[in-house]
């Protein structure tokens, strides 16, 4: 019973529609009429240019209507304009703090970098940052395989991957942190060296550290100049822990931490260096 009387209610109120439009459609173009129509147009479709499409039609309505519908028309324009200077706005602020971190970066103490490019990361690979990372730089910027590129987190300068896949707008950065990728580094009062092993979201591993050599909690580490993977002296992170070697009596293990976290970083420096092997091989 209550179906019958719903689809009764949607019968007559379709109904009183179709009289409605057949009524404006017979009836003559009186300025009541013209009104109706502008109005229900409008209403249905609201747009900008509505005065100039029915400039003609909207004269002979009256001042009252016409007004109504220029004041939305107005209110809607504002609107549009305010979300517009509200993404400007978002934008500014975006490139200013982006200047700031990279005026930061230009003023840190670091060794000398001869040549080299800052670009953006914008996206992690799917396996996150702790994998690998795309930049907004590539061929066409002078990028080549197995340049160096160090990250920047706002307060720490370092490290994070090397340059594995150029396209001419963009280029695939594996990091440090992942699991197949390895480079010499060293730290230390004893300078002592070792072979460096990504180790996922976890600590860096630096492992093979001759026995003779010491190595403390809070010593900083970096690359190593007789590394061929990255130029030698570049800031890697601290050491955070230290392993005695359960299969070697004349090597053991440390924890790194490195400087920069890469699943934060927003910019880099990509740093010209030519290496004698291919990105991504181990050593």
């Amino acid at each position: 019973m209550l179906m019958r009387d719903g689809n009764s209610v949607n019968k007559y109120i379709f109904s009183f529609l179709v009289f409605v439009s057949v009524s404006f459609i017979i009836l003559p173009l009186s300025n009541l009429v013209i009104s109706a129509k502008l109005f229900f147009s409008y209403a249905i479709n609201p747009h900008f240019s509505f005065f100039h499409k029915y400039e003609k039609k909207i004269s002979r309505i009256p001042e009252n209507i016409r007004n109504l519908i220029e004041s939305d028309i107005i209110i809607r324009e504002r609107d549009e304009k305010n979300k517009m200077l509200e993404r400007e706005l978002a934008s500014l602020n975006s490139i200013k703090e982006e200047n700031a971190r990279l005026r930061t970066l230009l003023g840190l103490p670091k060794r000398d970098i001869t040549r080299g490019i800052f670009a953006l990361v914008v996206s992690r690979t799917p396996m996150g940052g702790h994998s690998g990372f795309f930049i907004d730089k590539g061929s066409n910027d002078g990028i080549r395989e197995g340049f160096a590129v160090m990250g920047f987190d706002g307060a720490n300068f370092s490290v994070v991957g090397r340059v594995l896949e150029v396209y001419p707008e963009f280029s695939k950065i594996i990091s440090i942190s992942n699991p197949e990728f390895s480079f010499m580094a060293y730290g230390g009062k004893d300078e002592a060296e070792g072979l460096v092993r990504g180790n996922g979201h976890k600590p860096l591993i630096l492992d093979f550290i001759p026995s003779k050599y010491k190595l403390l909690i809070g010593d900083k580490i970096y690359t190593s100049n007789n590394s061929i993977t990255f130029p030698g002296g570049l800031p890697v992170g601290t050491v955070s822990d230290v392993w005695d070697s359960s299969f070697a009596m004349n090597f053991y293990q440390a924890a790194i931490k490195p400087y920069v976290d890469i699943e934060k970083v927003k910019e880099v420096y990509v740093e010209e260096y030519i290496s004698p092997i291919t990105a991504g091989d181990k050593q």
